[in-house]
């Protein structure tokens, strides 16, 4: 990108190579990838570039109209960072803790059976269904004898009644835990009234939550 200085004031724009006219001569695009940076300036075109500034988060900041600066060999165009509106931040900031609960609760639970023998059992909507609709079918003697059950590396891990049990009352407490302490910090960000609050609340601290099992189980 260039600009075309004129006694010390910006006077055009060019985001490409584009035929402009400077002064009383009509010059063609080319001269922005032919001419030399030395020949561009004697021209008064000066090459422009726009700064950021560091550490910027969209999710939290938007950027400022800017400053523009004029040096001697180039065009700078400063942005600074502005905190986005209180009721903006709640919202993302409770959209990442839902994000949060949601991968939590679907990341699984490492799991022992009565044999002695662990795998990671999924843990996503549709499998806590599945464990739930066998502990049921258990309960009303569906399921007496030892099944296996496949684990997230497809390993499989032999089930009874006690097993399922077991392991939908795991889940089923997991489960629970996550939307409590959802619960909790949702109340917590939406009672804030600072903005540096809301962007430094940390939702993924104290109270705890559960541990998320190795991926590579």
């Amino acid at each position: 990108m260039w600009a075309l200085v004129v006694n010390n004031q910006i006077k055009k724009m060019f985001r490409r190579p584009k035929a402009t006219l400077i002064g009383s001569v009509q010059h063609p695009k080319e001269i922005f990838t032919l001419w030399p940076k030395s020949k561009l300036k004697e021209h008064g075109i000066l090459p422009y570039r726009e700064e950021n500034p560091s550490n910027f988060n969209e999710k939290y900041y938007r950027l400022n109209a800017g400053t523009t600066t004029i040096y001697r060999d180039e065009v700078v165009k400063t942005f600074t960072k502005v905190l986005k509106p209180l009721p903006q931040l709640k919202q993302v900031k409770l959209k990442g803790l839902k994000q949060h609960r949601e991968r939590v609760i679907n990341s699984g639970i490492v799991y022992t059976n009565t044999a002695n023998t662990s795998g990671v059992i999924q843990t996503d909507e549709k499998s806590r269904d599945n464990i739930q609709s066998a502990y049921l079918l258990s309960t009303v003697n569906q399921w007496a004898n030892t099944h296996t059950w496949r684990t997230r590396s497809n390993q499989k891990l032999l089930m009874d009644s006690v097993d399922l049990k077991k392991m939908a009352t795991i889940v089923g407490k997991r489960t629970a835990l996550c939307f409590h302490l959802h619960g909790v910090h949702e109340d917590a960000i939406k009672a804030l009234t600072s903005k540096n609050a809301v962007r430094n609340y940390d939702f993924t601290s104290s109270p705890s939550w559960p541990v998320m099992p190795p991926q590579i189980i």
